[in-house]
């Protein structure tokens, strides 16, 4: 279940540069090693080949303890000696490396940055979309009414279950406050976005979404719940396109009703 979390991204891309640096320094440390065991293994060759080639022979053999081929040369009892404390020392700077590395991967603000970067290759590819804010029952069924109808949704909340749940039915989803920060609707694509669906419960947020929106795409259009005929008025003027209140939503299911009844 991936979704794009709207949030300080730097703490994971740090611990992500910090993981690069380890990588460089553990390859460098491991780089030295061979080099100091390829060197010690042709001084300690008491052949008679050219000291060129002691040191091909010595660095085939320092590969073979870096890789753990085991494919190694005859050596002399000094040679053995000293390979001894190469291969105890690639124990433990490979042990070590790997240990380190695999932790900072597996960091929490790394796994969310890496997931991140993801799911901004999947949001910088979006056009002519629906944008849905909120994802409780009215949110959810209507996210689904679009889709239905062909529509390429994203859903956009601010609480993480229901972020977990609009991914687990294959939505797009930002996670982020859309009525506080304008940032959650720009990582949403409202500027490329066909309409925008205002599908939560506090009538003050809506009116905030609503404005924000308007203000970062002027043709788009906006469908939003309001409370009463005033709020109605006060959400066109925020730039609503289409307002459904309460009182519109009663009435038609009492005409519906009243229809149906008399039709039998």
């Amino acid at each position: 279940m991936s979704f794009y979390r709207v949030s300080d991204p730097s703490r994971g891309a740090y611990r992500l540069r910090v993981w690069r640096r380890q990588a460089l320094g553990s390859m460098a440390m491991l780089l030295a090693l061979m080099a100091f065991s390829t060197f010690g293994l042709a001084f300690l060759d008491p052949g008679t080949m050219s000291y060129s080639g002691k040191l091909f022979v010595g660095l085939w053999n320092s590969a073979n303890i870096v890789s753990t081929l085991g494919d190694f040369s005859a050596f002399n009892t000094q040679q053995r000696q000293f390979m001894i404390i190469m291969m105890l020392s690639t124990m433990f700077i490979g042990g070590f490396t790997i240990t380190r590395l695999n932790g900072l991967l597996s960091n929490e603000d790394v796994l969310i940055y890496r997931e991140n970067r993801r799911m901004q290759r999947t949001l910088n590819t979006l056009t002519n979309h629906v944008v849905v804010v909120g994802f409780d029952a009215v949110g959810a069924k209507v996210a689904n009414h679009m889709r239905g109808q062909g529509d390429t949704v994203v859903i956009v909340t601010a609480i993480e279950d229901r972020a977990a749940a609009a991914a687990e039915q294959k939505f797009t989803v930002v996670l982020g406050d859309a009525g506080v920060d304008d940032d959650v609707l720009h990582h949403a694509k409202i500027d490329k976005a066909r309409a925008l669906i205002v599908a939560t419960a506090d009538p003050n947020r809506n009116l905030v979404i609503t404005l924000m929106a308007h203000t970062l795409n002027p043709k788009l259009a906006i469908a939003v719940y309001g409370e009463n005929g005033s709020r109605r008025e006060l959400l066109k003027r925020a730039g609503a396109t289409i307002v459904v209140t309460a009182e519109d939503l009663i009435a038609t299911a009492l005409v519906e009703k009243l229809v149906t009844n008399a039709a039998v």
